[in-house]
């Protein structure tokens, strides 16, 4: 009973996993990534576009917020579309 439990629970843990990864990345979209110390960054997509072997990248503005002395500033970011996938996610 104790191991069905726990596959349910990782089934549902990897759905969800899925789901962020496989995110629809939006130009304008929002999306949010919370760091150390309870950072919050706030990406902002600019552009999607493929570079020159093919692969899609994502260039975004990311705001970074939070109660550390490494806060408070914005910069223009450029990640493959899986990397950004795994580290942020849709702000709703």
């Amino acid at each position: 009973m104790v191991a069905l439990k726990k596959e349910i629970e990782m089934g549902f843990i990897s759905s969800l996993y899925k789901n962020k990864k496989d995110q629809a990345i939006e130009v304008g979209g929002t999306y949010h990534h919370i760091g150390d110390y309870n950072t919050i960054e706030t990406a902002r997509v600019i552009s999607i576009k493929d570079d020159l072997t093919g692969i899609p990248h994502v260039r975004f503005m990311v705001t970074v917020d939070g109660e550390t002395s490494h806060t408070g500033f914005e910069e223009v970011r450029t990640l493959g579309t899986v990397s950004f996938n795994e580290k942020y996610s849709a702000a709703y």
